[in-house]
């Protein structure tokens, strides 16, 4: 359990301890996974809607650190949203200290999130991006409650 509210209450497993040593400029560890809508993205509601995720899933706001024989997550205060870039899952790795260990991109109607293998896999993966979009559709209006359809 977390002894304060800046602590992680969890450890990185063995994926995430080695992704992190085994990257270079040509393997980054990165993955994406992207939904794409039937409208344009408000970027507003969008901010909303990671606020809302960080209280719901602090663990993927966070930032490595490195210890002297371990690494360590600790919280990233950074709003983790950026521009679409042409090619995917570059300029970045999982040791950039000023950043964390997920990207958002949204770019016309898609949402792109991009994640270091050190802080998920494909599974977890995939429940952050279903959760953002449920509540990206919440907070732009398109539905009355976390996981139910269109409104009317």
């Amino acid at each position: 359990m977390a002894a304060n509210d800046n602590d992680i209450p969890f450890i990185l497993d063995t994926a995430g301890r080695l992704w992190p040593f085994v990257q270079s400029r040509r393997l980054t560890s990165l993955f994406r996974l992207s939904v794409d809508l039937d409208r344009p993205v408000s970027l507003p509601a969008l901010e909303r809607a990671v606020d809302d995720l960080r209280q719901l899933l602090p663990g993927f706001f966070v930032r490595l650190r490195q210890g002297v024989f371990w690494s360590y997550v600790e919280r990233s205060e950074e709003r983790p949203i950026y521009p679409e870039q042409s090619s995917p899952c570059v300029n970045w790795t999982a040791t950039d200290r000023s950043r964390g260990l997920i990207r958002i991109k949204p770019w016309r109607n898609r949402v792109a999130v991009e994640f270091s293998h050190a802080i998920s896999d494909g599974g977890g993966a995939r429940v952050f991006l279903a959760t953002l979009v449920s509540r990206y559709l919440v907070q732009a209006g398109l539905t009355t409650e976390v996981g139910s359809g269109p409104p009317g």
